[in-house]
């Protein structure tokens, strides 16, 4: 997984090239001490490789999960120390909290990844080119079933992810969560009868490059209820969060250049 990645080239992800159909299924927020085990296990099953962003002080608690992770054939990615969204971060601190969690993977299994994703998305372009200056790429995705949403049923996230999905698609859930093991079954069985590939995020750069999603003029279907921050309480602890969907409706964003990634949920491409 770490010489794979060695080869990247690019900075940021949002896509990959959507002429192939091979899409990345991503769990952020692990690992989780019982979900977790159960969702590799499912993983297993179904034959499918996917892409883990961890949170390192998770790590830390349950590194047997991790190494599981990489023998089973999954790739990981830095997912930050505490999962404390970037913008109320000091600047000095956002590099740092990247880095702890480098340094934890290379305790746990050798080596560190170079995929981040910033937690709910939110980064700036400044600090997408000191990232990117620091070897790091940013991970973001196309398809976001709000599987972390209280009451989000195994069916409805199958759905949403159906209606969402494209060639070369990243689709982000949660692997804390029950609901979400429950609808792997049938959204890897609806994907593979479409004709899609299950693959690494690495493996997608590497495979196929990568297209810009803005050429493909999206439609966005998102739906500001769908922002509200649940995952701490999944895990028992605490994250900072704020009112995201009134963010969304007024457009008016408290930490300039921020990049609210779910603007890009729930897009579909038009042809």
């Amino acid at each position: 997984m770490i010489d794979r990645q060695r080869k990247l080239r690019v900075s940021e992800i949002v896509e990959g090239n959507w002429l192939q159909p091979r899409i990345a299924i991503t769990f952020d927020d692990g690992p989780h001490p019982v979900m977790t085990s159960r969702l590799l296990d499912e993983l297993n099953r179904l034959d499918v490789k996917a892409t883990f962003f961890l949170v390192g002080k998770r790590m830390r608690f349950h590194p047997d999960l991790v190494t599981r992770m990489i023998l089973d054939g999954h790739e990981v990615g830095n997912h930050t120390y505490n999962h404390i969204r970037l913008p109320c971060l000091p600047t000095s601190e956002i590099l740092a909290t990247f880095a702890r969690t480098d340094a934890t993977m290379r305790m746990i299994i050798g080596g560190s990844s170079r995929l981040i994703r910033p937690p709910g998305g939110e980064y700036s372009p400044a600090l997408s080119r000191r990232l990117a200056a620091n070897g790091y790429v940013n991970v973001l995705w196309t398809c976001d079933p709000a599987d972390y949403k209280r009451g989000r049923s195994a069916t409805e996230i199958t759905r949403l992810i159906l209606r969402d999905i494209n060639p070369g698609g990243v689709i982000l859930l949660h692997s804390g969560l029950q609901t979400t093991i429950d609808s792997l079954a049938g959204t890897v069985a609806a994907l593979r009868s479409r004709g899609y590939a299950f693959t690494t995020v690495t493996e997608m750069i590497l495979s196929g490059g990568t297209t810009n999603q803005s050429d493909r003029n999206p439609v966005s279907l998102t739906r500001v209820d769908d922002i509200a921050d649940e995952v701490g309480a999944v895990y028992g602890d605490a994250t900072r969060s704020e009112d995201y969907s009134r963010k969304l409706r007024d457009y008016k964003l408290d930490f300039p250049g921020t990049t609210l990634q779910r603007l890009l949920n729930r897009t579909r491409a038009t042809y």
